[in-house]
């Protein structure tokens, strides 16, 4: 994970989103600082498990 952090990837986890798909651009609220707020989706999980649904997804900032 840090080497996809270094070169401008970013992890994350929501609740279950089916339209999250790779290949799109999302605007993520929440993020602080100078991070850019758009990223584009390269990969994406749903999961249903007892806890419930949710998605996980790697993505890039749209700066680089």
């Amino acid at each position: 994970t840090r080497n996809r952090r270094r070169c401008g990837g970013v992890p994350g986890r929501c609740a279950g989103l089916p339209e999250l798909a790779p290949g799109r651009w999302v605007r993520l609220n929440g993020l602080t600082g100078r991070m850019p707020s758009s990223v584009y989706i390269t990969q994406v999980r749903h999961v249903f498990s007892e806890n419930g649904f949710f998605t996980t997804f790697d993505a890039r900032f749209s700066s680089l």
